[in-house]
């Protein structure tokens, strides 16, 4: 029998400790989005003279707005700012699904927030929002662009944030590290995003849909494979049994034991 402990516990939705969680969600995502399309719209109005420190200013913004909103809000909700890693936190046993559908809807709210915002206090057109450059790359290029950078953030995030081997003091500066260093590599391709919800405020408050399907599936395929490879080559005993309980490998099959501790 499928045990549901860590995918689907819906007294989570009695808790304040979740709604006070995703609340924490909302305002990492808000401040994520604000700084990242206000460094965008820095970018478009004054940074004209050169593309190179336009990518610069919105590498570090983009990193260092997530290393502020883990460092605030992990000990609060885990600090997951992304629709991407919520749910591979689901499919890995570290989220049970009742919370991630929380989590998921105030991430996306605090995007739409903060774009709506921007839109006011700025006239760029289209300001933050997300396509694929196609003086660079095709569709399914940016497509594998998008997974890759993911697959890499969350591979960072597993080994500093979740796995409990490691000292959490040094996941934030890690994961922005990460999403500044993706940055600088894909801005110009695709507009590194790497989160849905990134993507999904701007999308949202400008009607702009177009190659949107892209920064969802993208991801979160990139989040599940980080995910899942992290778990079983290099994760501990522990979460190697809480992915085996999770619902989703009890529907689908189980997942192979391991021969022993890993670290």
């Amino acid at each position: 029998m499928p045990n549901f402990t860590f995918a689907l516990n819906m007294s989570e939705l009695k808790s304040m400790a979740t709604w006070r969680a995703a609340v924490a969600e909302f305002l990492a995502v808000f401040i994520l989005v604000f700084i990242a399309v206000g460094a965008t719209g820095i970018a478009a109005v004054f940074g004209e003279e050169s593309a190179s420190a336009d990518v610069l200013l919105m590498g570090l913004a983009n990193g260092l707005a997530i290393t502020v909103g883990f460092a605030a809000f992990f000990r609060i909700s885990g600090a997951h700012i992304n629709p991407a890693v919520t749910i591979a936190a689901v499919v890995t046993g570290n989220a049970c699904a009742a919370r991630a559908a929380i989590y998921i809807v105030f991430q996306l709210a605090g995007a739409v927030a903060a774009s709506a915002f921007m839109r006011i206090v700025s006239d760029v057109p289209n300001l933050g929002v997300h396509h694929v450059n196609p003086a660079h790359l095709s569709i399914a290029a940016g497509f594998g662009v998008e997974v890759v950078l993911t697959f890499i953030l969350v591979l960072v995030v597993f080994a500093t944030a979740v796995d409990p081997r490691t000292s959490r003091s040094f996941a934030p500066f890690a994961i922005g590290a990460v999403v500044a260093i993706n940055s600088f590599v894909a801005l110009p391709l695709t507009g590194a995003s790497m989160n849905p919800a990134r993507s999904f405020g701007p999308a949202f408050v400008y009607s702009s849909w177009a190659q949107h399907w892209i920064y969802w599936i993208a991801p979160i395929v990139g989040a599940v494979a980080a995910g899942v490879m992290y778990t079983l080559l290099f994760g501990t005993e522990e979460m190697k049994r809480r992915m085996r309980l999770s619902s989703l490998w009890s529907t689908i099959g189980p997942i192979p034991e391991s021969s022993g501790e890993t670290g």
